[in-house]
């Protein structure tokens, strides 16, 4: 694969990173969860741990049913599988994005950046280049926002049909990813929220995902209470999860990416909401 690139780890002002990582991309895609620093929280990412020290009563402690745990072995063969296929269907659009996002400014057309994958190992996951190259170093790491001045005019349409996670495929053919499950964080990241979102971590219990029940229901985040509120998502699909579940959550994705009406499809596939999370937060 050209033009494939790790990024380089930007050196916080003030404060190193709770987790080292020599690989930090400057593609800018995370901003700061809060208006607060505290001394225990890295200037990389910056979140209010102010009032959220206590466990969420909404969250269920167990990691689900017997049906469950059978079911992840199952999983790794039917992504596998899937992921093949989906591969080798969207491999064309995987190179003339690659080529147009070359073509539209410089810099690599793909970018790697480490994440933590099942219970906690890193790895290496895969994207389009939809920012330009080496923004962080001007900016820090932060978060994409509405408006994003460092998102290329061809990364926007990249973004908007994401597009720019189909290589992301290439991680499920190596097993570090599923097609559905919690989206992959950074280890940065995920050590300042553990700080302020008790059992952020049992997310990590299963691979994250392409994917998953939390991104469609959910909004992008933005704060903290965003993250909490996908966490509870999150913990309700590694309770539930199941084949016709992520079949279902696999379509409804291809029908968000094709801009048909997303909210229709949700309805119509049954895709758990709030009524049905609800009932894992007594």
């Amino acid at each position: 694969m050209t033009g494939l690139q790790p990024h380089g780890s930007p050196t916080p002002a003030r404060m190193a990173p709770l987790v080292a990582d020599s690989a930090v991309s400057p593609n800018c895609e995370f901003v700061s969860l809060s208006k607060t620093e505290t001394a225990r929280t890295p200037r990389l990412i910056s979140v209010d741990v102010v009032g959220t020290g206590a466990a969420d009563p909404r969250i269920q402690a167990g990691p689900g049913d017997g049906k469950t745990a059978l079911y992840e072995p199952i999983k790794y063969c039917l992504d596998f599988v899937f992921g093949c296929a989906l591969l080798v269907i969207t491999f064309p659009v995987i190179l003339i994005a690659a080529a147009a996002v070359r073509a539209t400014s410089s810099g690599p057309a793909f970018y790697t950046q480490t994440r933590l994958g099942k219970a906690g190992k890193p790895f290496r996951i895969f994207k389009l280049r939809t920012m330009y190259h080496n923004c962080e170093s001007a900016t820090g790491a932060k978060w994409s926002v509405p408006g994003d001045s460092r998102i290329t005019p061809l990364g926007k349409f990249l973004r908007v049909t994401h597009l720019d996670e189909l290589p992301q495929l290439l991680n499920v053919l190596k097993g570090e990813m599923s097609l559905v499950g919690p989206r992959p964080e950074r280890p940065e990241i995920i050590a300042t929220l553990e700080q302020a979102i008790p059992r952020y971590r049992e997310r990590l219990a299963i691979r994250p995902g392409v994917t998953g029940l939390a991104q469609l229901r959910l909004p992008a985040d933005i704060n903290i209470e965003g993250v909490r509120e996908k966490l509870v998502y999150d913990l309700y699909y590694i309770q539930v999860m199941g084949p016709w579940l992520d079949v279902r959550l696999v379509t409804c994705t291809l029908v968000k990416m094709c801009k048909l009406p997303l909210f229709t499809m949700l309805s119509l596939f049954r895709i758990p909401g709030e009524r049905s999370v609800a009932s894992t937060r007594q």
